[in-house]
């Protein structure tokens, strides 16, 4: 979904036009599976259970341009950015002869939010696309890890970090 867009031409005094454009798009998805067991509630035994898995995920996307066109030639510059997230959640109930009921949420223990950010900046040049990369020698690697403080693992019994790696 585009959630916003917006161009910008302008007049310049060599008679070419100066053009602006932003836009940002949105999508959102949710994956589920849902498994219900009420045969044994149907014949008066008091049993159920039930599974349900959720996987959702977002997607965001932004880019802006600043050219300059001369006819059909086009040069400037464009900036994007992506950014993709996604977890999975599954929780399982159970009822047992009317008396007892379990109930479990289970979350991954590896990965518990995926996320993936990623930038580009792009050099237009005469209608040609070219990737701009700054390059950095081997020993300027950029690797850092944060993670949440230790009140928090201990409430929620999880701890969740992040790993960024810059080359």
């Amino acid at each position: 979904m585009l959630l916003f867009e917006l161009s910008q031409t302008l007049p310049t005094l060599s008679g070419l036009s100066f053009q602006f454009l932003l836009n940002v798009s949105f999508a959102a998805k949710l994956n589920s599976k849902l498994k219900l067991n009420f045969v044994n509630l149907l014949q008066r035994k008091f049993d159920a259970s039930s599974h349900i898995d959720i996987h959702p995920s977002i997607s965001i996307a932004r880019s802006g341009t600043i050219v300059l066109r001369a006819g059909n030639i086009v040069t400037g510059a464009m900036i994007t950015s992506n950014l993709y997230a996604a977890t999975t959640i599954s929780q399982t109930m159970e009822m047992i002869e009317g008396k007892k009921l379990l109930f479990k949420i289970d979350i991954p223990h590896k990965e518990l939010f995926v996320t993936k950010i990623s930038h580009d900046i792009i050099k237009i040049d005469s209608n040609r696309y070219q990737s701009f990369i700054i390059r950095r020698h081997s020993d300027q690697k950029i690797q850092k890890r944060y993670c949440s403080g230790d009140i928090l693992a201990k409430i929620l019994g999880i701890q969740a970090c992040i790993e960024v790696n810059s080359f």
